[in-house]
């Protein structure tokens, strides 16, 4: 499906990036975990050392 604007593309690509790239690929700078995971993981630990 086309984007009928470059600004609605740019969303498009935003969105997906968020909602699934994120959440499936593993990512070597982050030891081999998904996005979301590392960020909760980081959350997690923080919480617990404050």
């Amino acid at each position: 499906m086309r984007d009928p604007t470059r600004a609605a593309a740019v969303a498009s690509i935003g969105d997906y990036i968020d909602t699934v790239y994120n959440l499936k690929r593993r990512h070597s700078r982050l030891a081999c975990v998904i996005a979301i995971a590392y960020e909760v993981k980081a959350y997690v630990t923080a919480l617990a050392v404050w």
